[in-house]
């Protein structure tokens, strides 16, 4: 049967090659590659004006242009083509997304190939491809394009992440492709092969992704690969001198070539069927082999005892019956393989497994680019492995059919199998008719602990350990010991004769079983199956694992990879039908060079505590090329804020924070760039307004400078041009201890733009902008007016001033008169702290003088307490802002020094007492008034006035009850003084002359006033003193005689009161 089935095949296959080239059902076309994305323009037209550019396809359907059709056979629009792709044009980051698509496997079965009369689907059941994702451990399918600026591109497809990283998967996880290869070929209704030999040829491949990617290779050194992400690799694109890498990888987590083979299907039966005709005919050829074999006569003759008896009295004869076996079971459990574990044979579904892998050291993720899956040479170890599997000896290959076969037969420690063959052995009396028969299995013979018995139903139940025994041989004694001896014996000689003496020698197993076996069985099916293998699965089963290719366009290379690429129907002629990759990425991208560019800020100034946050700032830059980059809303961290720069080693360097983004930006190297604080740095009542002078600009805000260096020198930030960038310079750069110093005493308006246009220097390899927030608190100037009342004195006194609650005291720079002006300049609107607004106290040093000054004070025009102590008299405290004003205004303090003064009067009633300071008294007078008058002549109300007259202590008058003088002091007690509403005081008191009294001398008669008053705590004194005198005129008339001459005296009396009245006013004039 199987000659003739061989025969009929190899004229069939040749007939159906035959007819597939001349009924062109099949043929061979130059294929016509469009470069296209999903369009019919060519790749480098389509990329022309392109600078980076991403796809990501399944299914790389622009291959297949020419022969992809609807159902209703037309041809597909951009639309229906799969994949993913995105590109951009110009140099700048786009910020653009990633497209991404998870793939329509409904859509992609609408699709058909059209080749020849043949609609074949290209996905599904029935069709070219099909996909399984009912394994959740496979992953979704999807496709990846991502083309984010000129210098980056990524594209991804198969079994991908959603941010197009590779899914690894593991062989054995399930298959996640399947690439129906006989679905291309109908062989003209020529179905010998696919209906008997083959009727399925499928490549099942494991999870299918390829991930491209061309890195951001800005801060890669030239020459350098740049570091790829876990499983990609780092590949040179294009001109070497471009210096340009990709980073590509992909999977193929498995692939197996699954073959339907009938014929292997129906080998279980034929095998079963020719070993039980082998079997069924070896019992005649042992019992021949044991009755010509001398050596069984001679092991038992060698029996000690037995032997010799046997020999004399009898004549002993071997028998077995060789049991049929099951192999059908044994053979359908486990596929049979061959001894490297590549091709694997399911006798129960008849279907052959090749495991690819195995070609490949097990591993299909680790290939070189272009290498074949499966090639010619392959081929032939594959035929070559289905050979091992069907025809090599158990020694050479324990997982081929002829060791499962053998391990059926040889049973399992010697009880099953052929170790069940029932021997029987005879011994006959020569004389006589005594005849012993002992039957037992092989694998009793060779046991032993066998036992015997006579009882025929045990034996049967346990024929390994138990032999019948039927008869005697009389006389002669066949003890255990000879019974196991005599078995034991015969034993070994069959199981030789069956199972061979060693591994060179497999007996009757190897030459007439297993030989016979592949003699009539498994060599035809070989014969069949090897050249069906060379002649189909060779031309058409042609794979390109980790496919690579390069192709020039106006802006560089693109690079594309395919995990995997099919090509079909190449039937040894020039051209091929169908190229079609799975799971395809493509990327093209510039080589910018990129440097970082960072930004270090530092928040200077006695206010720097206002601003407790960080910062935002947007960046604009241009460079060549259109190259452009945009950042909004960069925040710089609170913690990263210095409190200044140092200059050492010719840099620029932080102080008091690492300083630097979160994530330094990249830009190229000569662009232009503009860094502004956006929002506005906020307002603050308490900063210094700026710009200063006259600027109608001015505000509370902080100013902003920005520092660089041209190596030897730092350079400070000045106006910025139109379309220029920021003017640098030295001036008002000063170092203190390394530390930078900028005098900012004028701050322009350039600084308060808080904006900096600089140029990205050409060759280094990062760049810092340094930014400098000036908070400066603003100062006030206090102007102290003074005015100095009630006394015409020397008022020069020194002030000082406190800002600290009067615990620190500073000295003003001079002193001031009435009418004189002092200005306190520069006290800061808010305290040290930050958190309270400055206060301050202003005192006056109070001099010696006992009549004051009274001290008084206005705050703009507004009494502001005084306090005296330790001489000083001092403001209560007063805050000096902050005001929203600007510019700000001056505090106006007015301190107006009162001083006491006093005039006095000391009177006596009588003749000429308005006349000099002597009243005279007429003679006969026994009375005399005397009058003190006190009037207030200066700026302080005095309420208590005290005399001080010694001269009422004398001899020439008596005072009158209640008044009394102090003997000591001098301190008039009796006679008050009180100040009326015009300031004057005035008491008086009537002396009673003494009879001998005659001049009260006014040199010697003075008396002392002192007023004072108690303010504040403060006690202020003005004294002032008068003299005046009296005189009793002498009783002239009562001396002259009663004459003529008192008329003479008359008249000469009042020619002495004119004389003295003269003198009077002479006197007050001198007195004025």
């Amino acid at each position: 049967m199987f000659t003739n089935l061989k025969k009929k095949l190899h004229r069939l296959l040749a007939m159906a090659l035959s007819a597939l080239l001349v009924i062109n059902v099949v043929v061979p076309v130059q294929a016509k590659a469009q470069e296209t994305p999903n369009d019919p323009i060519p790749l480098a037209e389509y990329l022309e004006d392109t600078y980076s550019y991403a796809y990501g396809g399944l299914l790389d359907l622009r291959l297949l242009n020419e022969w992809v059709r609807t159902p209703d056979d037309h041809n597909l629009s951009v639309a229906d083509l799969p994949g993913t792709d995105q590109l951009w044009k110009i140099l700048a980051n786009n910020n653009q997304t990633a497209d991404t698509s998870n793939i329509d496997l409904t859509a992609l079965g609408l699709i058909y190939l059209n080749l020849g009369y043949l609609p074949l689907p290209l996905v599904g059941e029935d069709g070219l491809l099909e996909f399984v994702l009912g394994d959740a451990q496979v992953g979704a399918l999807r496709e990846y394009a991502h083309a984010p600026s000129a210098t980056q591109a990524h594209g991804a497809a198969g079994v991908v992440s959603d941010s197009g990283g590779l899914e690894l998967t593991h062989p054995g996880e399930g298959y996640n492709a399947k690439v129906d290869i006989l679905s291309l070929l109908d062989l003209g209704g020529i179905n010998v092969i696919t209906e008997n030999v083959i009727t399925e040829a499928a490549l099942e491949l494991g999870a299918v992704s390829a991930v491209a990617k061309a890195p951001d290779m800005s801060d890669v050194p030239e020459g350098t690969p740049p570091v790829c992400d876990t499983n990609l690799t780092a590949t040179p694109v294009g001109d070497p001198a471009d210096d340009t890498w990709v980073c590509s990888g992909y999977q193929v987590a498995d692939a197996q070539l699954v073959l339907d083979a009938p014929l292997v299907g129906e080998l279980v039966t034929d095998l079963q069927d020719r070993l039980n005709t082998i079997l069924g005919g070896l019992d005649d050829t042992v019992n021949s082999l044991l009755a010509t074999d001398d050596s069984l006569l001679g092991v038992i003759y060698d029996i000690p005892l037995l032997g010799g008896l046997l020999g004399a009295i009898a004549r002993p004869t071997v028998k077995v019956k060789i049991p049929l076996q099951n192999v059908t079971q044994a053979l359908t459990g486990t596929p049979i393989a061959d001894s490297n574990g590549l091709v694997f044979i399911d006798l129960e579904k008849g279907e052959i497994t090749v495991d690819l892998k195995q070609l490949h050291e097990g591993d299909l993720n680790k290939l070189d680019p272009n290498t074949l899956l499966v090639d010619a040479t392959q081929l032939a170890k594959i035929t070559s492995a289905l050979t091992s599997a069907l025809t090599e000896g158990s020694a050479t290959n324990p997982n081929g059919l002829n060791a499962r076969i053998e391990e059926v037969l040889k049973g399992d420690d010697e009880r099953t199998g052929l170790y069940a063959t029932e021997v029987t052995i005879g011994l006959e009396a020569l004389i006589g008719l005594l005849r012993l028969d002992i039957t037992a299995t092989l694998g009793g013979l060779l046991n032993p602990d066998i036992e015997g018995t006579s009882v025929r139903s045990l034996y049967e139940s346990d024929p390994y350990n138990y032999y019948y025994r039927k008869g005697s041989l009389g006389l002669i004694p066949f003890t255990a010991d000879i019974a196991v001896a005599l078995l034991s014996q015969v034993g070994g000689v069959l199981e030789t004769v069956l199972f061979g003496s060693g591994p060179e020698s497999n007996g009757l197993l190897g030459s007439t079983v297993l030989g016979g076996l592949q003699t009539s069985v498994v060599s035809p099916l070989l014969n069949i199956l090897n050249p069906v293998f060379l002649q189909i699965l060779a031309p058409i089963a042609k794979i390109v694992i980790n496919r690579q290719k390069q192709q020039p366009v106006a802006h560089g290379t693109v690079f594309t990879v395919s995990a995997l690429e099919l090509s079909l129907l190449d039937l040894g002629t020039d051209g091929e039908a169908i190229h079609l990759p799975l799971a395809t990425a493509s990327v093209m991208a510039q080589r910018t060079r990129l440097i970082d560019l960072n930004l270090d800020v530092a928040k200077i100034g006695d206010g720097r505590g206002l601003h407790t946050g960080g910062y935002v700032y947007e960046l604009r830059c241009e460079a060549e090329d259109d190259w452009t980059l945009t950042k909004e809303g960069l925040s710089y961290d609170a913690l990263n804020v210095g409190s200044g720069f140092s200059f050492a080693d010719n840099q620029l360097h932080l102080t008091g924070a690492t300083g630097g983004l979160a994530d330094p930006l990249r830009v190229r190297p000569g662009a232009e760039c503009t860094v502004t604080a956006n929002p506005a740095l906020a307002i603050h009542n308490a900063l210094r307004p700026t710009p200063t002078g006259n600027d109608s600009t001015a505000a509370r805000t902080p100013y902003t400078y920005f520092l660089d260096t041209d190596g030897t020198d730092v350079l400070v930030s000045g106006d910025t041009p139109v379309d220029q960038p920021t003017s640098m310079s030295s001036t008002g750069v000063t170092l203190d201890e390394n530390q930078v110093k900028v005098d900012a005493t004028e701050v322009g308006a350039e600084w308060k733009t808080h904006s900096f246009t600089f140029l990205v220097p050409e060759d280094v390899d990062s760049h810092r902008v340094s930014i400098v927030h000036a908070y400066d608190i603003d100062r006030r100037d206090i102007e102290i007016t003074k005015a100095v009342a009630g006394a015409s004195v020397e008022d020069k006194f020194a002030f000082q001033y406190s800002l600290d609650d009067g615990t620190t005291w500073i000295n003003a720079d001079t002193t001031i008169g009435h009418e004189e002006t002092l200005t306190i300049k520069d006290i800061p609107v808010l305290n040290d702290s930050l958190e309270e607004d400055t206060t301050v106290m202003i005192r006056e040093d109070l001099g010696t003088n006992p009549a004051g000054p009274l001290v008084s004070w206005k705050l703009n025009n507004a009494d502001l307490t005084n306090t005296y102590g330790d001489g000083y008299a001092t403001t209560a405290s007063f805050v000096s802002g902050p005001v929203p004003t600007v510019p700000t205004p001056k505090q106006q303090i007015n301190i107006t020094n009162s001083y006491a003064a006093i005039s006095v009067d000391k009177h006596i009633d009588g003749l000429l007492d308005g006349i000099g300071s002597t009243t005279l008294v007429p003679a006969g007078n026994t009375e005399m008034t005397i009058r003190y008058t006190v009037e207030n002549t200066g700026a302080v109300d005095l309420d208590t006035i005290t005399i001080y007259d010694s001269s009422l202590i004398n001899d020439q008058f008596a005072l009158p009850t209640g008044i009394t003088v102090d003997s000591t002091t001098g301190e008039v007690k009796g006679c008050t003084l009180t100040f009326n509403e015009e300031g004057v005081a005035t008491c008086e008191f009537t002396v009673t002359l003494k009879e001998d009294f005659s001049h009260y001398e006014a040199n010697e008669e003075e008396a002392t006033i002192v007023a004072t008053a108690t303010i504040d705590g403060r006690e202020v004194t003005a004294t002032a003193t008068d003299k005046h005198g009296a005189m009793r005129l002498p009783d002239l008339v009562a001396m002259l005689p009663n004459t003529g001459a008192t008329t003479l005296v008359w008249v000469l009396g009042l020619g002495g009161l004119v004389a003295l009245a003269a003198l009077a006013n002479y006197i007050r004039s001198r007195r004025n």
